[in-house]
Protein backbone atom coordinates (compact mmCIF):
# COMPACT_ATOMS: atom_id res chain seq x y z
CA UNK A 1 0.00 0.00 0.00
CA UNK A 2 0.84 3.56 -0.98
CA UNK A 3 2.32 5.69 1.88
CA UNK A 4 0.33 8.72 1.93
CA UNK A 5 2.53 12.03 2.07
CA UNK A 6 3.15 13.36 5.04
CA UNK A 7 6.10 16.56 6.58
CA UNK A 8 8.95 15.20 9.11
CA UNK A 9 9.54 17.61 11.60
CA UNK A 10 12.26 16.85 14.04
CA UNK A 11 12.31 19.83 16.58
CA UNK A 12 15.01 20.35 19.07
CA UNK A 13 13.16 21.53 21.97
CA UNK A 14 10.46 20.17 23.96
CA UNK A 15 8.31 23.74 23.54
CA UNK A 16 8.38 22.88 19.80
CA UNK A 17 7.26 19.22 20.22
CA UNK A 18 3.91 20.01 21.57
CA UNK A 19 3.61 23.29 19.67
CA UNK A 20 3.66 20.93 16.75
CA UNK A 21 1.66 17.96 17.96
CA UNK A 22 -1.55 20.22 19.00
CA UNK A 23 -1.84 20.62 15.12
CA UNK A 24 -4.69 18.80 13.82
CA UNK A 25 -3.16 15.48 11.87
CA UNK A 26 -0.08 15.30 13.68
CA UNK A 27 1.42 12.32 14.90
CA UNK A 28 4.23 12.11 17.51
CA UNK A 29 7.05 9.74 16.59
CA UNK A 30 8.84 7.74 19.57
CA UNK A 31 11.33 6.23 17.14
CA UNK A 32 9.76 2.34 17.49
CA UNK A 33 9.52 0.32 14.19
CA UNK A 34 5.73 -0.41 14.31
CA UNK A 35 5.11 2.73 12.89
CA UNK A 36 5.97 2.38 9.91
CA UNK A 37 4.65 -0.71 9.48
CA UNK A 38 1.06 0.67 10.35
CA UNK A 39 1.63 3.67 7.34
CA UNK A 40 2.38 0.94 5.04
CA UNK A 41 -1.06 -0.49 6.37
CA UNK A 42 -2.90 2.42 5.80
CA UNK A 43 -4.02 2.78 9.47
CA UNK A 44 -2.27 5.84 9.71
CA UNK A 45 -2.50 9.01 7.75
CA UNK A 46 -1.11 11.91 9.62
CA UNK A 47 -0.33 15.44 8.03
CA UNK A 48 2.90 15.86 10.12
CA UNK A 49 5.16 13.32 12.38
CA UNK A 50 7.00 15.10 15.14
CA UNK A 51 10.42 13.07 15.76
CA UNK A 52 11.26 12.91 19.47
CA UNK A 53 14.80 12.03 18.60
CA UNK A 54 16.39 15.21 19.32
CA UNK A 55 15.03 15.23 22.74
CA UNK A 56 17.44 14.11 25.19
CA UNK A 57 15.43 13.34 27.63
CA UNK A 58 13.25 11.02 26.25
CA UNK A 59 15.71 8.64 25.81
CA UNK A 60 17.33 8.84 29.17
CA UNK A 61 17.02 5.57 31.99
CA UNK A 62 17.45 7.57 35.74
CA UNK A 63 17.09 4.98 38.53
CA UNK A 64 15.46 7.75 41.70
CA UNK A 65 15.23 7.05 45.27
CA UNK A 66 11.82 5.29 44.87
CA UNK A 67 11.58 4.73 41.36
CA UNK A 68 13.34 3.88 37.98
CA UNK A 69 11.94 6.20 35.12
CA UNK A 70 12.40 5.14 31.35
CA UNK A 71 12.13 7.28 28.38
CA UNK A 72 9.61 6.94 26.11
CA UNK A 73 11.80 6.73 22.88
CA UNK A 74 14.40 4.30 24.69
CA UNK A 75 14.83 1.27 22.96
CA UNK A 76 14.72 -2.37 23.79
CA UNK A 77 18.32 -2.75 23.20
CA UNK A 78 19.43 0.77 25.25
CA UNK A 79 17.17 -0.65 28.03
CA UNK A 80 19.02 -3.93 28.58
CA UNK A 81 22.27 -2.59 28.76
CA UNK A 82 21.03 -0.66 31.92
CA UNK A 83 22.31 -1.67 35.18
CA UNK A 84 19.64 -0.41 37.23
CA UNK A 85 17.28 -2.99 35.55
CA UNK A 86 19.45 -5.90 36.67
CA UNK A 87 16.61 -5.09 40.09
CA UNK A 88 13.78 -5.72 37.55
CA UNK A 89 14.13 -9.50 36.84
CA UNK A 90 10.88 -9.80 35.17
CA UNK A 91 11.65 -6.93 32.91
CA UNK A 92 15.03 -7.84 31.97
CA UNK A 93 14.05 -11.61 31.17
CA UNK A 94 10.99 -9.59 29.15
CA UNK A 95 13.20 -8.02 27.09
CA UNK A 96 15.68 -11.03 26.76
CA UNK A 97 12.23 -12.99 25.12
CA UNK A 98 11.99 -10.32 22.32
CA UNK A 99 15.04 -12.11 20.72
CA UNK A 100 15.11 -10.55 17.01
CA UNK A 101 17.88 -8.20 17.42
CA UNK A 102 15.97 -6.20 14.87
CA UNK A 103 12.86 -5.86 16.95
CA UNK A 104 15.16 -5.09 20.16
CA UNK A 105 16.93 -2.54 18.79
CA UNK A 106 13.75 -0.27 16.87
CA UNK A 107 11.27 -1.53 18.91
CA UNK A 108 11.13 1.68 22.13
CA UNK A 109 9.27 1.38 25.51
CA UNK A 110 6.87 4.24 24.04
CA UNK A 111 6.09 2.78 21.15
CA UNK A 112 4.88 -0.29 23.41
CA UNK A 113 1.85 1.93 24.32
CA UNK A 114 1.47 4.12 21.22
CA UNK A 115 1.84 -0.07 18.99
CA UNK A 116 0.99 -2.70 21.53
CA UNK A 117 0.98 -6.17 19.17
CA UNK A 118 2.50 -9.19 19.92
CA UNK A 119 6.22 -7.91 19.25
CA UNK A 120 5.44 -5.55 22.27
CA UNK A 121 3.48 -8.15 24.45
CA UNK A 122 6.50 -9.58 26.70
CA UNK A 123 7.60 -5.76 28.29
CA UNK A 124 4.20 -4.95 28.64
CA UNK A 125 3.18 -8.14 30.78
CA UNK A 126 6.03 -7.36 32.88
CA UNK A 127 6.03 -3.61 33.24
CA UNK A 128 2.34 -4.17 34.15
CA UNK A 129 3.34 -6.58 36.34
CA UNK A 130 5.46 -4.44 38.38
CA UNK A 131 3.29 -1.79 38.61
CA UNK A 132 4.40 0.68 36.36
CA UNK A 133 2.67 4.28 35.29
CA UNK A 134 2.72 6.38 32.08
CA UNK A 135 4.22 9.82 32.73
CA UNK A 136 1.74 12.03 30.36
CA UNK A 137 2.50 15.23 29.19
CA UNK A 138 0.78 18.24 27.36
CA UNK A 139 2.64 21.33 27.04
CA UNK A 140 1.71 22.81 30.48
CA UNK A 141 1.46 20.05 33.11
CA UNK A 142 1.77 15.94 33.24
CA UNK A 143 0.10 13.18 35.27
CA UNK A 144 0.66 9.68 35.98
CA UNK A 145 -1.92 6.74 34.41
CA UNK A 146 -0.93 3.75 35.78
CA UNK A 147 -1.31 0.61 32.79
CA UNK A 148 -3.98 -1.09 33.62
CA UNK A 149 -6.00 2.40 33.68
CA UNK A 150 -4.72 2.93 30.55
CA UNK A 151 -6.19 0.19 28.65
CA UNK A 152 -9.02 0.32 30.88
CA UNK A 153 -9.42 3.74 29.07
CA UNK A 154 -9.09 2.76 25.38
CA UNK A 155 -5.33 2.58 25.01
CA UNK A 156 -3.14 5.50 23.02
CA UNK A 157 -6.62 6.70 22.03
CA UNK A 158 -7.68 8.08 25.66
CA UNK A 159 -4.50 10.46 25.07
CA UNK A 160 -5.93 13.31 23.56
CA UNK A 161 -4.68 16.24 20.87
CA UNK A 162 -1.36 17.82 22.37
CA UNK A 163 -0.77 15.04 24.86
CA UNK A 164 2.04 12.18 24.36
CA UNK A 165 3.46 9.54 27.10
CA UNK A 166 7.13 11.16 28.35
CA UNK A 167 8.30 8.28 30.48
CA UNK A 168 7.05 5.11 32.29
CA UNK A 169 7.66 5.29 36.11
CA UNK A 170 8.28 1.27 37.67
CA UNK A 171 8.51 1.42 41.64
CA UNK A 172 11.78 0.77 43.22
CA UNK A 173 11.86 -3.11 43.90
CA UNK A 174 12.36 -3.53 47.41
CA UNK A 175 12.29 -6.73 48.71
CA UNK A 176 10.14 -7.49 45.41
CA UNK A 177 10.77 -11.25 43.82
CA UNK A 178 9.66 -11.40 40.02
CA UNK A 179 10.21 -13.74 36.93
CA UNK A 180 9.21 -14.06 33.31
CA UNK A 181 8.41 -17.29 31.45
CA UNK A 182 7.23 -17.51 27.89
CA UNK A 183 6.31 -19.98 25.53
CA UNK A 184 6.76 -19.74 21.68
CA UNK A 185 6.05 -21.71 18.11
CA UNK A 186 9.21 -23.85 17.08
CA UNK A 187 11.76 -21.98 15.68
CA UNK A 188 11.87 -18.77 17.91
CA UNK A 189 8.72 -17.37 15.86
CA UNK A 190 5.51 -15.75 17.08
CA UNK A 191 4.82 -15.90 21.38
CA UNK A 192 1.88 -18.05 22.26
CA UNK A 193 2.07 -16.75 26.06
CA UNK A 194 3.68 -15.22 28.44
CA UNK A 195 3.38 -14.89 31.94
CA UNK A 196 4.96 -12.04 34.10
CA UNK A 197 5.15 -12.97 38.03
CA UNK A 198 5.83 -9.80 40.41
CA UNK A 199 5.57 -10.36 44.20
CA UNK A 200 6.34 -9.36 48.08
CA UNK A 201 6.38 -11.82 51.31
CA UNK A 202 5.92 -10.62 54.33
CA UNK A 203 6.97 -13.50 57.40
CA UNK A 204 6.70 -15.74 54.59
CA UNK A 205 3.47 -15.39 53.12
CA UNK A 206 2.63 -13.19 49.89
CA UNK A 207 1.90 -9.94 51.06
CA UNK A 208 0.94 -8.78 47.59
CA UNK A 209 1.35 -10.16 44.22
CA UNK A 210 0.58 -9.12 40.43
CA UNK A 211 0.16 -11.87 38.01
CA UNK A 212 -0.05 -10.85 34.34
CA UNK A 213 -0.96 -12.63 30.92
CA UNK A 214 0.27 -12.49 27.37
CA UNK A 215 0.77 -13.14 23.57
CA UNK A 216 -2.84 -15.48 23.64
CA UNK A 217 -4.35 -11.55 24.43
CA UNK A 218 -4.81 -8.49 22.48
CA UNK A 219 -3.92 -7.06 25.58
CA UNK A 220 -1.72 -8.08 28.79
CA UNK A 221 -4.63 -9.05 31.12
CA UNK A 222 -4.06 -9.35 34.93
CA UNK A 223 -5.07 -13.30 36.50
CA UNK A 224 -6.65 -11.66 39.28
CA UNK A 225 -8.69 -14.60 40.48
CA UNK A 226 -5.23 -16.71 40.11
CA UNK A 227 -3.75 -13.96 42.52
CA UNK A 228 -6.66 -14.09 45.06
CA UNK A 229 -5.77 -17.38 46.17
CA UNK A 230 -1.62 -16.76 46.39
CA UNK A 231 -2.54 -13.83 48.17
CA UNK A 232 -1.42 -14.71 52.26
CA UNK A 233 -0.16 -17.68 51.88
CA UNK A 234 2.66 -19.39 51.40
CA UNK A 235 4.39 -20.74 48.36
CA UNK A 236 4.20 -24.28 48.04
CA UNK A 237 3.36 -26.50 45.41
CA UNK A 238 -0.18 -27.68 46.45
CA UNK A 239 -0.67 -23.56 47.15
CA UNK A 240 0.15 -23.55 43.27
CA UNK A 241 -2.01 -25.71 42.19
CA UNK A 242 -5.10 -24.81 44.12
CA UNK A 243 -4.41 -20.85 42.24
CA UNK A 244 -4.04 -22.68 39.12
CA UNK A 245 -7.73 -23.88 39.53
CA UNK A 246 -9.50 -20.49 39.56
CA UNK A 247 -7.27 -20.03 35.65
CA UNK A 248 -10.52 -21.61 34.60
CA UNK A 249 -12.66 -18.64 36.43
CA UNK A 250 -10.79 -15.73 34.59
CA UNK A 251 -12.63 -14.41 31.88
CA UNK A 252 -10.20 -14.49 28.82
CA UNK A 253 -10.65 -13.85 25.18
CA UNK A 254 -7.75 -15.54 23.45
CA UNK A 255 -6.59 -14.11 20.06
CA UNK A 256 -8.31 -16.47 16.93
CA UNK A 257 -4.98 -16.53 15.34
CA UNK A 258 -2.95 -18.45 15.48
CA UNK A 259 -5.53 -21.11 16.00
CA UNK A 260 -5.05 -22.78 19.03
CA UNK A 261 -7.13 -25.35 20.68
CA UNK A 262 -8.36 -23.38 23.92
CA UNK A 263 -7.98 -25.96 26.55
CA UNK A 264 -4.51 -26.26 25.26
CA UNK A 265 -3.84 -22.98 25.52
CA UNK A 266 -4.83 -22.94 29.25
CA UNK A 267 -2.42 -26.06 29.90
CA UNK A 268 0.39 -24.03 28.04
CA UNK A 269 -0.44 -21.46 30.60
CA UNK A 270 -0.76 -23.36 33.88
CA UNK A 271 2.62 -24.78 33.67
CA UNK A 272 4.23 -21.22 32.74
CA UNK A 273 2.17 -20.23 35.50
CA UNK A 274 3.57 -23.07 37.78
CA UNK A 275 7.30 -22.56 36.54
CA UNK A 276 7.19 -18.83 37.06
CA UNK A 277 5.47 -18.46 40.55
CA UNK A 278 7.79 -21.92 42.11
CA UNK A 279 11.28 -20.07 41.33
CA UNK A 280 10.28 -16.81 43.53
Amino acid sequence: MTITPFEYISPNSLDEVFRLIQQSGSQVLVGDQAFVSQLKKGYLSPKAVVSLKNIPDFSKVVQEQTHLVIGATTTYADLAKEQAISGYPVLSQALAAVGDPHVSNNSTIGGAFYFGGNLHGHVLAALLALDAQLVVADATAEHFVPIATFYQLGGVKSLVQGELIRAIHIPAPGAGVSAYEKMSFLGGGRTICGVAVALEKTAGTVSDIRIVLTGSTDTPVRLEKVESVLLGASITSDQVEAALEKLEDEVLTFQSEPAIHEAYLRHLIKVLLKKSIMKL
